[in-house]
This record gives C-alpha cells, sequence and structure tokens, in this order.
C-alpha cells in the first residue's frame, strides 16, 4: 500500500506536493469515492482517477538526452517551436524534463515520469549539488568580472522561480573555454549519486 499522492505523482500526473492539492480538492477518486483527505493508501487493485481520467501505473522510466540549442525544455510549447519530448516520439509514456536548460542552451538533460525522483532532484531541501558550465566573449558586468579575477566567490542565480547558491570559479589555463585563452576542456563534471 503506498500513500494516494505518490501514486499520483509516479504516475506523472503532477508532483507530490501538487497532487496533494489535487487530493485537497476533491479531483481525486478511489474506487469511485471522492478523497478530499491526505493520508489515504492505496493499493495495486484500486481505481484512481484524476479529474475523472483513470491513472495508469507506469514502470518509471528515465532517459537522459543532450538537448541542443534552439529546443525549449519542456512538453509543449505555443509558439511550435521544437521541445525535448520530440525526440521521444515513439514511446508509449508520458515524459517530462527534471529540470531546465534554457533554449539556446545546450547540455545534459534527465527526462522521465518518476514524480517522486524528479521532486528529489529538484527541489532545494534535498540540496542536489548541480554543476554548469557557462562560456562568455566578455564579462556581462563588473561584479562576475571581480569574481572572475578573484579565484572564487558566491554568487546568485536566478531562474525566475527560485534561487540557489552557486559558487563562482576564475577558470584556469585548460580549463573550459571562457575567451581565447582558455581552451575547452573535456573532463566531464561529478555528480552525487542518487
Amino acid at each position: 500500500m503506498e500513500r494516494l499522492q505518490k501514486v499520483i505523482a509516479r504516475a506523472g500526473i503532477a508532483s507530490r506536493r501538487k497532487a496533494e492539492e489535487l487530493i485537497l480538492q476533491g479531483r481525486v477518486k478511489v474506487n469511485g469515492r471522492v478523497v478530499k483527505e491526505l493520508g489515504v493508501k492505496v493499493g495495486p487493485r484500486d481505481d484512481v482517477e484524476v479529474d475523472g481520467i483513470p491513472i495508469e501505473r507506469e514502470e518509471p522510466v528515465y532517459y537522459l538526452l543532450y538537448k541542443p540549442r534552439g529546443v525549449i525544455s519542456s512538453v509543449k510549447d505555443d509558439k511550435g517551436r521544437k521541445v525535448v519530448t520530440d525526440f521521444f516520439k515513439d514511446l508509449d509514456k508520458r515524459i517530462y524534463p527534471i529540470g531546465r536548460l534554457d533554449y539556446d542552451t545546450s547540455g545534459l538533460l534527465l527526462l522521465t515520469n518518476d514524480g517522486d525522483f524528479a521532486n528529489l532532484l529538484m527541489h532545494p531541501r534535498y540540496e542536489i549539488e548541480k554543476v554548469y558550465i557557462a562560456k562568455s566573449e566578455r564579462h556581462s558586468n563588473a561584479r562576475t568580472a571581480e569574481a572572475a579575477r578573484t579565484r572564487s566567490a558566491v554568487g546568485r542565480w536566478h531562474d525566475g522561480a527560485s534561487q540557489s547558491e552557486a559558487a563562482l570559479r576564475r577558470p584556469e589555463e585548460g580549463d573550459s573555454h571562457c575567451g581565447n585563452p582558455y581552451p575547452r576542456r573535456t573532463k566531464p563534471a561529478s555528480a552525487p549519486h542518487v
């Protein structure tokens, strides 16, 4: 038996927190009965519906995609641009990206239908370290130029929804390309095992 919000999240309908909101709003049924309280547990034989649509309990899947530039880190785009799920058109499961990369950036992106796993990687409370390498032809302002000159500093990165501390480090010779003096580095960054 598992908590209802966990089953909804694992089905890829919503994050666990959003699933809790759906339950409290009375939008979830178990075996034909509306459930409005948290903590309800369901088993594999229970029928669960969200907004009148039965959920399918899929096995979790995980994909790594090297997102090229010019692709949106989303499942759909109202402007008709290419999205990361376009690379998985033959897949019969609903997947979504964990996190995002900007339209003009390229890099490794995880896609899954596992809401718990996605939440574990994205929620700040779990403090999962993410590594980004940025290339710039010039420093955008005095603050970033000073940070690069002093070898390391702490900065704030803003993505519109949340903020987190980011360690800034000046490239050394042989590091990632940051203007002409520093050739591109091919050594991959390490990430913690989850």
